[in-house]
């Protein structure tokens, strides 16, 4: 991979996008190099790039360099979006190649970042678990209701319970909840409809790319996570303090 100098990387949720101003991706071996970083370093298996990020004999078909490169993705079992302005190449069978690709979800073209994680955030019958972080001592069969106090702002009765189906933010959840105990993430099952959780959903990120969500049916608990990592002292502080901020300007969570 280059230089930090030349590559941004941004992780939302469980998705990476990687901006680079040279190419990252210029053949199966450096292909296979972008998914470790992520896959074993952070287990993401969504990665989103730009253009610049990608040589150009990707995009000459005959060269075979795409096909060698989704490979890759389809034997690590990730997902790949390129994002850009495709409208300038001229060769009909790419385009048609970018059209048969976007008819699925293994490799996808988009324009901007905001569609690359629309894309990327998936359906909710891919979910495999989904968890809750909490300071609060739970076991098996356990039933989380509505009546908890929120975690932002004054502390007011939350009328949802909230999970996600991402372990970071499941973490978060554990380590800012109220309270003293030890953070704990449990796996949770939802006994009844659920929501994308509005305080994240498109006011702070586009799409749903936190997987975070909220019912106000019972949340029952089929699980505890046993390892799981924290987040950095420095990261965590800042967290806490922009709670704390959020807090003295009067912000509430978004509670109806």
């Amino acid at each position: 991979m280059e230089s930090v100098s030349q590559t941004r990387t941004q992780i939302i949720g469980d998705i990476a996008v990687v901006y680079s101003e040279t190419p990252l991706i210029t053949d199966g071996r450096s292909a296979l190099d972008l998914i470790v970083t992520f896959f074993y370093e952070q287990n993401i298996t969504k990665i989103a790039v730009n253009k610049a990020a990608v040589s150009e004999d990707f995009f000459k078909l005959s060269t075979g360099l795409a096909g060698e490169v989704v490979q890759k993705f389809v034997n690590y079992h990730c997902r790949l979006v390129i994002i850009g302005d495709f409208s300038g190449f001229t060769s009909k069978p790419l385009h048609d190649y970018i059209r048969e690709c976007n008819n699925g979800n293994q490799l996808n073209f988009v324009a901007d970042e905001r569609e690359a994680v629309k894309r990327l955030c998936g359906k909710r019958g891919e979910y495999n678990e989904f968890y809750h972080g909490t300071k609060a001592d739970l076991k098996i069969d356990d039933l989380l209701t509505l009546g908890l106090k929120s975690n932002y702002g004054q502390g007011i009765q939350a009328n949802y319970v909230y999970f996600t189906a991402t372990m970071d933010a499941a973490v978060w959840g554990a380590e800012l909840a109220q309270g003293d105990g030890k953070g704990r993430i449990y796996v949770v099952k939802p006994t009844g409809e659920f929501e994308d959780d509005p305080n994240l959903t498109d006011k702070k990120y586009p799409g749903n790319p936190t997987l975070s969500f909220r019912t106000r049916e019972p949340l029952r608990i089929v699980g505890e996570v046993e390892k799981w990592q924290r987040h950095p002292q420095e990261v965590l502080q800042n967290m806490l303090d922009g709670v704390a901020r959020a807090k003295e300007q009067g912000v509430e969570a978004i509670n109806e």
